[in-house]
């Protein structure tokens, strides 16, 4: 671990007052009120293993012991575990990541070792993710398994080395070791199809990907605790510093009008290096233009930069794959963005991620590793736009799957609420 270099951002009195001031031995170290989901029914999960780390915006519904953490694993802001009378179990070095739901009401969910839940994936029990099925090499250290952003896995198996790519759904259905789900694709009885013609074949780069994923989120686990034990425990609440780790050496505070901003107390996750145009005074405490549990995580990838928004809805999730070789995985977003709920922006590929001036980005879309930069453009409801680039405006329609700017569509559309239209 590289020393801290804090200095970066507490060169200046202002900022160094406000930090003494916020790690005074007077603040309450209880969670924030507005950090907290708004249900009285919600539950802190707290840290239930010392070798994991658990944002302490995740929510649990129902028994917290009916909840099993191993160790070595992340669970990021604003995840939702719903217990009833089952179990959760959540394997060694496995992540559940930001607003992700994970609801055992119906039947038992156990994540074996390694298992990824990326951002807003839903979870719906009984289910398995990476807990049976071969390895491409059982010598091999890693084995992982994955459910892409949005992505839905509902009375299903998904077996090691196998994923569910984004806004894919699976009903009643395993992927088997060694496929992946094409995005957008729909295995379930009631449709009736299998895997044949909606699967590809997990080579070597995504075996490299999701071990990726794995280290990234290990290393969550292993330093947020320590970016608790440097600052207190108000540092993982609200507006606030990154953890230092090996792809992103210095912790620093996000950027709000100019002005470097720390605050626990406010209700949603905006971490590290995130410039806004916005003032902290303009996203809250009304939420006019922000809604609640937020996630803006410039822990992996950075840095972001964020126009004048004119609505980012509750659950709105940013985050960017790692650093490598010394290059960033930077975030821009142009004026006068709207981003719908349970929506995604994703950065990585070493290349820009772009949206240009009056972009909207519809409920539960996702924008992965792309650039969009014509003004005024749209990507609808349930769409996905993934490693495809567009220089004039364009509108994406609801339900529509574009990768690498070919385009499909969505097939569980009908499951949709409200349609497609």
């Amino acid at each position: 671990m590289l020393p801290r270099i804090k200095a970066v951002l507490l060169a200046t009195s202002l900022v160094l007052v406000l930090a003494s001031a916020l790690f005074g031995a007077d603040r309450n170290p209880s969670p924030p009120a507005a950090s907290r989901p708004g249900s009285m029914d919600c539950q802190s999960l707290g840290q239930p293993n010392p070798l994991s780390f658990v944002d302490p915006t995740v929510c649990v519904y129902g028994n917290l012991a009916r909840v099993f953490v191993d160790s070595g694993v992340y669970i990021a802001p604003f995840a939702v575990l719903t217990t009833g009378q089952n179990l959760i179990v959540i394997g060694k070095n496995s992540n559940v990541q930001d607003s992700v739901i994970v609801d055992a009401t119906n039947g038992n969910i156990t994540l074996g070792e390694e298992a990824i839940l990326a951002h807003g994936a839903t979870v719906t029990g009984p289910a398995t993710i990476g807990v049976d099925g071969v390895c491409p090499d059982p010598a091999a250290h890693h084995c992982p398994s994955f459910v892409g952003f949005n992505a839905v896995v509902n009375d299903s198996i998904v077996q090691k080395n196998a994923m569910v790519l984004h806004l894919a759904r699976v009903d009643g259905g395993t992927i088997t070791s060694g496929k992946f789900l094409e995005q957008g694709k729909w295995v379930s009885p009631r449709q009736g199809g299998g895997e044949d013609g909606r699967t590809g074949d997990v080579d070597q780069s995504l075996i490299d990907f999701m071990a990726a994923v794995v280290h990234v989120n290990e290393a969550f686990a292993a330093e947020y605790p320590v970016l608790v034990s440097h600052e207190g425990d108000d540092s993982v609440y609200g507006i606030n510093f990154n953890p230092e780790t090996e792809f992103n050496e210095h912790s620093v505070l996000p950027t709000l009008a100019g002005v470097a901003t720390q605050d626990p107390d406010f209700r949603n996750r905006i971490i590290g290096p995130v410039t806004m145009t916005n003032s902290l005074a303009q996203l809250g405490p009304g939420g006019r233009l922000m809604g609640n549990q937020v996630s803006l995580r410039g822990d992996e990838g950075f840095p972001f930069t964020v126009g004048r928004i004119l609505r980012m809805s509750d659950n709105f999730t940013m985050h960017a794959l790692e650093n490598e070789d010394d290059k960033m995985n930077p975030i821009i977003l142009g004026s006068n963005g709207s981003y719908g709920t349970h929506s995604i922006v994703h950065g990585g590929g070493h290349q820009l991620t772009v949206t240009g001036n009056n972009f909207t980005l519809g409920e539960r879309a996702v924008f992965f590793k792309s650039q969009m930069t014509g003004a005024t453009s749209i990507v609808g409801n349930y769409s996905l736009v993934e490693n495809s680039k567009y220089e004039k405006p364009i509108r994406v329609g609801n339900c529509t799957i574009v990768v690498e700017n070919t385009i499909s569509r969505l097939e569980w559309s009908d499951l949709v609420p409200g349609g497609c239209n």
